[in-house]
């Protein structure tokens, strides 16, 4: 029986990529399977069904298992556990095309300007799923989105984006459990819960950009973010959508009681998180956000369908979508929690 080239291309894009911490427990190969076992659990995958392998860390591998994954033309990528990339182990006979491709002129598209539109559209309609299981949806959201929806220039889609964020943290302070909260301030954060929230979204920054140098795109050049020095543009542009993801695991942390004032402390003018303990707590927190199954709805050729897989996967799905869109492919889709009824 022939394999056609659409069932193909869906099979290549279930491809999963396994990540492994500090404390993944015992990795070895069974046969022409990897296998990860914690406790009485295993995870067993085929190697012809992984993508790559990403190491956070310092984990427990054995140099016998990169071997068997280089020779399998598997990549293996080294990450800090804050997600910065520290180095590749690639096969010289991979035949992969990593050809540099045309980010510079998608940027100065009309296309560039639609996808920053739909992601950040698909921000907004996320964010009000976090809010609408906490607290009542704040006035003016409906017509910010509205506004957001019709913006013809970046110019216009900033300040609706503006808008938005003024409106979805204004609701904070209700939903900060025992942390006082005086607004989103990223840098330096002043708060607990800004420091959660900057800690989050570095880690799904980092992990972002990963994923695109892995589908051979330069980081660095976005289409709606402006790039300076080092800093990843185009995982900004396209994390927008899941931001709301970590803003969840964010509160789910600070209403359950499982952190207080005390883990926290101010130096140099900032709040940092002190207690080594609650610190594994919020890694272990976030790292079980990237793992965990969640279904996630992409409107395609006007319906919405499923995608249940791994926030990592999402990750690296969209990043190869992306590359896909710019080479002249499909469009690349963002991503909601659930349908919505609006596009």
């Amino acid at each position: 029986m022939s394999t056609t080239l659409h069932s193909l291309s869906r099979h290549l894009e279930c491809k999963r990529t396994l990540y492994f911490r500090h404390t993944a427990g015992s990795v070895f190969l069974r046969g022409k399977h990897l296998v990860h076992q914690r406790g009485d659990t295993e995870d067993v995958c085929a190697l012809a069904d992984i993508r790559r392998v990403v190491l956070l860390g310092r984990p427990g591998v054995e140099s016998a298992i990169l071997y068997r994954l280089m020779r399998a033309g598997i990549p293996v990528d080294w990450l800090d556990p804050f997600g910065r990339p520290l180095g590749q182990l690639l096969s010289l006979e991979d035949p992969a095309d990593r050809t540099v491709v045309r980010q510079g002129e998608f940027c100065r598209s009309a296309a560039a300007l639609e996808l920053a539109r739909a992601i950040l559209l698909a921000r907004m309609d996320n964010a009000r799923e976090v809010l609408r299981r906490r607290c009542p949806i704040p006035q003016g959201w409906d017509a910010c989105r509205e506004r957001l929806g019709r913006a013809a220039t970046p110019e216009q889609l900033r300040g609706a984006e503006g808008l938005g964020a003024r409106l979805y943290f204004s609701c904070w302070q209700s939903l900060s459990g025992p942390f006082p909260w005086l607004g989103r301030k990223a840098h330096p954060a002043p708060d607990p819960v800004n420091v959660l929230l900057s800690l989050g979204y570095g880690l799904l920054h980092n992990r972002l950009a990963s994923a695109l140098r892995h589908a051979g795109l330069d980081p660095r050049t976005g289409f709606f973010h402006a790039g300076r020095g080092r800093h990843c543009a185009l995982a900004s542009d396209i994390m927008e959508q899941w931001r709301p993801l970590v803003d969840a695991t964010v509160l789910r942390l600070v209403r359950r009681g499982q952190l207080a004032p005390r883990h926290f402390d101010r130096r140099n003018g900032r709040c940092i998180l002190r207690d080594q303990d609650a610190f594994r707590l919020v890694m272990n927190s976030f790292e079980e956000m990237f793992s965990r199954r969640l279904s996630l709805y992409v409107h395609v050729d006007g319906a919405w369908q499923a995608r249940c897989r791994t926030l990592n996967d999402h990750l690296e799905d969209t990043a190869r979508a992306f590359a896909r869109q710019i080479a002249g492919g499909s469009s690349c889709n963002a991503l909601r929690i659930r349908p919505c009824p609006v596009i």
